[in-house]
C-alpha cells in the first residue's frame, strides 16, 4: 500500500487515534503471534514499550536478519516518544545506551556500562516513557561467550534500567545466573527483514507472566496509551518519515545504483524501475590473488578501496546521470569477506547521506537468486516468490584437492612456478584430479538438489541456480536432467551473470525497495552505526532433515 501526496499527515492521524492491536494465540509456555511487515514489527516494539516500567528486560533471539534491532527501534522511539529516533544496531559498540536528554541529572559512565567506548544516544525530542530511566540496547554477538559480563554492569542494568539484549544466548552462565525477570522473544523467519515474521513470548519471572497471562485471555497484544508525535520544536515538519522514503515520481522511473564488494569483484550497477539495465562496470581481481591459490583478504579490501572510486563514478557516467537523479542506493552487507563489504557499504553510506537517498541493504545470495526474475535477456519469468534458497561450501573439498595436488606434484598450496615447468605426465595428473574434483562436486550438488526437491515436492514451483557454480556446464546438464524427472522448471542466469555484479545487487534493492524495505538516510555523524556488516549472514534456518545426528561412541574391544 503506498500512500502519496499528505500521505504523512494522514498516516500520522491514523497512528496516533487506531488502538494499537496485534493478534496472539496462547501456548503453553506463552504467547504465539505473527508480524507480516516491518511497521508489524516495530508495532510489536511500541506496545511492549508502553508497558515499560524499571527494571524490565527483553531476551531478543532470533538469526542474523530476523529482525530484532526492527523490533528495538520501535521500542525506543515509542519508550523516548520520538517517532525519528534512530537506533542502528549495536553489534559493533556492543552496548548503546539510550538517556533522556531533558533528565540533565542522568549520568552514565563508561565504568557503569560499557568500558572505554560507551555511546549515549539522547531521545533529541521526546520524554521518557519513565522519567529518568536509562535504556541500553546491547548485542554481544562478536563476543566469546560470557565476555560480554566484564564490559557491562549487569546488576545495576537488570535492577535500575531498561534493557533489550540480542542473542543473550552470549552473556554467559554467569549473567544468565542472574535470573532477570524478563520477556524472551523468539523470532522465526527467512528473507526480506521483518517480513512474515513467527514469534513467540514467553514469561519468565516479575510480572511477565500475569501480562501475557491477561493478553492470552483477550487474544491480542494491546497498548494502553496512542503513539505521540515528536515535540515540533525539536523535530520540524520537514523531518522524513519512514513512509516519505518512498519516492513520489513513478515506480518504472526509479533508479536504483546497486553496489557489490563482497569478494573480490568491485561491481557498481544501475537499474530503471521498469528493469532496464542502464549501466554496468565491474573491476575484477583476478590477477591479484593468483600468486595466493586463493582470494586473500587483505589484498582483496586494497583493490577494492582503490577502485571503488572509479567503478562508481564509471556507472553514473554511462547512464548519463548525476548522483543526485539516484532515487535510492542499494549494497551487499553481507554474506562475504568482512573487509571488503566494509568497503562497498561505506561508499554507499557516503553517497546516501550526502545526497539524501534511501540505503537498501542487500543479502548477497538472496541476489544472485533473484537476478532470474529481471525481464529478459536475463529470464523468462518474473516469478516473485524467490525467497528461498540454499547455498552449499566447498572449502573442505578445496582445502583435499590442494593437498593431494601437493603431495601427487611436489608442489606448494597447489601451484607450480609456471605452466612450462611441467611435465607432460604432471599435466596429465592435474587435469585428471581437476575433472575428479569437478566430478565429486556436481555429483554432491545434484544429490543435494535432489533431496531438497524430494522435501518440497508439493510446494516447489521452479528451481533456481545461480552464483558462481552456476556458469559451470556439467552442472548445468546434470541439474537439467534432475528436474525433469520432478517436472519443475530451471532458471539460470547467462554464465557472465552467474559471477559477482552490480546489477544482480541493483535489482534486488529495486525489489526490496518497491516494498519499502529501505532504511533513511544516514546522517554525516552517525555513518558507522547505520548499518551492520554481516560477514555471516543465513538466509534462515536450516530444516532440521539436512542435518546429520551425532554419532554414538561406543566402546570397542581393544586387539
Amino acid at each position: 500500500r503506498r500512500v502519496h501526496g499528505a500521505r504523512s499527515e494522514v498516516m500520522e492521524t491514523i497512528r496516533r487515534h487506531v488502538p494499537l492491536l496485534l493478534p496472539c494465540t496462547p501456548t503453553d509456555t506463552g504467547l504465539a503471534l505473527r508480524c507480516e511487515s516491518v511497521e508489524e514489527m516495530e508495532l510489536l516494539g511500541r506496545i511492549l514499550a508502553l508497558h515499560a516500567r524499571k527494571g524490565d528486560t527483553l531476551f531478543l533471539f532470533g538469526e542474523l536478519g530476523a529482525g530484532k534491532t526492527t523490533l528495538a527501534r520501535g521500542y525506543l522511539q515509542q519508550f523516548f516518544n520520538n517517532p525519528e529516533l534512530e537506533v542502528p544496531s549495536p553489534s559493533y559498540l556492543l552496548c548503546l545506551t539510550y538517556a533522556d536528554d531533558s533528565d540533565a541529572q542522568i549520568q552514565v559512565t563508561p565504568n557503569t556500562v560499557h568500558m572505554g567506548d560507551v555511546e549515549v544516544r539522547h531521545s533529541h525530542g521526546g520524554s521518557a516513557q519513565c522519567q529518568g530511566i536509562i535504556a541500553h540496547h546491547v548485542d554481544p554477538y562478536r563476543l566469546e561467550r560470557g565476555k560480554i559480563a566484564a564490559l557491562v554492569d549487569f546488576e545495576r542494568i537488570f535492577a535500575d534500567h531498561v534493557s533489550l539484549i540480542e542473542w543473550p544466548e552470549r552473556l554467559g552462565d554467569a549473567l544468565l545466573a542472574l535470573q532477570p525477570p524478563r520477556l524472551e522473544i523468539q523470532i522465526e523467519g527467512i528473507g526480506p527483514q521483518g517480513l512474515g515474521r513467527a514469534l513467540h513470548l514467553r514469561p519468565v519471572g516479575g510480572r511477565w507472566p500475569a501480562l501475557v497471562a491477561r493478553w492470552a485471555a483477550q487474544s491480542y497484544l494491546s497498548a494502553t496509551a496512542p503513539l505521540s508525535s515528536p515535540t515540533p520544536a525539536r523535530a520540524p515538519a520537514s523531518a522524513p518519515t519512514r513512509l516519505d522514503l518512498l519516492p513520489t515520481t513513478p515506480p518504472e522511473q526509479w533508479l536504483v545504483l546497486g553496489i557489490e564488494s563482497s569478494c573480490d569483484d568491485t561491481a557498481a550497477a544501475i537499474v530503471r524501475g521498469d528493469g532496464t539495465q542502464v549501466s554496468e562496470v565491474i573491476a575484477s581481481q583476478a590477477g591479484i590473488h593468483e600468486k595466493f591459490g586463493g582470494v586473500k583478504p587483505d589484498e582483496a579490501q586494497r583493490a577494492h578501496a582503490a577502485a571503488i572510486d572509479t567503478v562508481v563514478q564509471q556507472a553514473i557516467e554511462k547512464a548519463g546521470i548525476d548522483l543526485n537523479d539516484l532515487t535510492a542506493v542499494a549494497v551487499t552487507v553481507g554474506p562475504g569477506l568482512g573487509l571488503c563489504l566494509g568497503v562497498g557499504v561505506a561508499k554507499a553510506l557516503k553517497i546516501a547521506a550526502e545526497f539524501h537517498k534511501p540505503l537498501v541493504p542487500v543479502h548477497h545470495m538472496e541476489a544472485h537468486a533473484l537476478l532470474t526474475s529481471m525481464p529478459k535477456p536475463l529470464s523468462s519469468t518474473k516469478d516473485q516468490r524467490l525467497r528461498e534458497g540454499c547455498d552449499f561450501s566447498f572449502s573442505g573439498l578445496k582445502t583435499a584437492i590442494r593437498t593431494l595436488v601437493d603431495k601427487e606434484l611436489g608442489t606448494k598450496g597447489g601451484l607450480v612456478s609456471g605452466v612450462t615447468d611441467e611435465t607432460a605426465e604432471q599435466r596429465q595428473v592435474r587435469s585428471d584430479l581437476a575433472a575428479s574434483l569437478q566430478r565429486r562436486a556436481v555429483d554432491h550438488l545434484v544429490d543435494r538438489t535432489r533431496r531438497a526437491l524430494e522435501w518440497t515436492r508439493e510446494e516447489i514451483q521452479c528451481l533456481v541456480v545461480a552464483g558462481g557454480v552456476a556458469a559451470n556446464k556439467t552442472l548445468r546438464y546434470e541439474l537439467e536432467s534432475l528436474v525433469k524427472e520432478f517436472n519443475v522448471p530451471m532458471i539460470c542466469p547467462p554464465p557472465r551473470l552467474c559471477t559477482d555484479n552490480g546489477l544482480m545487487v541493483a535489482w534486488t534493492g529495486l525489489m526490496r525497495l518497491q516494498q519499502g524495505l529501505c532504511q533513511a538516510p544516514p546522517s554525516s555523524l552517525d555513518m558507522c552505526n547505520h548499518v551492520e556488516i554481516r560477514p555471516r549472514w543465513p538466509m534462515g534456518v536450516r530444516d532440521g532433515r539436512s542435518i546429520r545426528p551425532p554419532k554414538v561412541q561406543t566402546d570397542r574391544p581393544k586387539v
